[in-house]
């Protein structure tokens, strides 16, 4: 009887301990910094972009070495923007993101701000769960609104080698093996911090390891997990 009462015993402390890992690990742990790959639609501009991720242009020429004058940018180029990743509180469960501010200067609506100004890094469904207006309603010019940025840390179950990541809006065309090649990486990588992505959707987002200011692969931070992909993908926020 003892001998019983002391293997359940290790058996419910054994539940105990794994429910409390499991738990753990769902839990948004952290921040980093974060890239925002931003594609240069026809009129865009760094000042554009400055002002749409509160940032200079000091910190966006640093991850962009290709720039060498920010008044001489090509259109259909991806330019990385950085921004800091934490937790946000979503309707559901907490995510790892950044809320932007954005004032309204033009009457924008909510697809015009994701689609066009933010250049696909956020999505109407997100405008509209972190603000209060109608979906299909203009916004009033000066008007304040949150914009929701999803992003990645890394995941220790994928590498520990890469700890800073880009934030991908697919485009239509794109595929695996162009995005692999674009990101000189193997496509296992991509895939393996991807998982379930259809890269050639033409729609939503990947997560790619990027370069940092040195333009060298900076490592995993201890606390990152890669617990949210799997909130992200079930959520559909995609």
């Amino acid at each position: 009887m003892i001998k019983l009462n002391s293997l359940l015993c290790s058996y419910f402390i054994m539940i105990t301990l794994f429910q409390t890992i499991e738990s753990d690990s769902k839990k948004c742990h952290g921040e980093c910094t974060a890239l925002a790959s931003y594609y240069l639609w026809n009129g865009a501009n760094l000042t554009l972009i400055r002002n749409s991720f509160n940032t200079n242009f000091s910190n966006i020429m640093g991850y962009n070495p290709q720039i060498y004058n920010y008044n001489n940018i090509t259109r259909g180029d991806r330019v990385n923007v950085p921004f800091k990743c934490g937790c946000l509180k979503g309707s559901n469960s907490d995510f790892l993101g950044h809320m932007f501010r954005f004032k309204s200067v033009t009457g924008n609506t909510y697809e015009a701000i994701a689609k066009t100004v933010y250049s696909r890094l956020t999505t109407l469904e997100m405008l509209v769960e972190f603000n209060d207006f109608n979906a299909r309603q203009r916004i009033a010019i000066n008007e304040s609104l949150n914009v929701p940025v999803i992003c990645s840390c890394g995941s220790r179950r994928v590498s520990k080698d890469y700890g800073l990541f880009i934030t991908y809006p697919l485009s239509p065309g794109e595929n695996l093996s162009s995005i692999a090649k674009g990101a000189e990486l193997p496509e296992k990588l991509l895939m393996d911090y991807n998982r379930g992505v259809d890269f050639s959707s033409g729609s939503g987002f990947v997560f790619i390891p990027g370069k940092d200011q040195t333009r060298n692969y900076p490592p995993l931070k201890s606390r990152s997990s890669g617990w949210f992909f799997a909130f992200l993908y079930d959520k559909k926020i995609f």
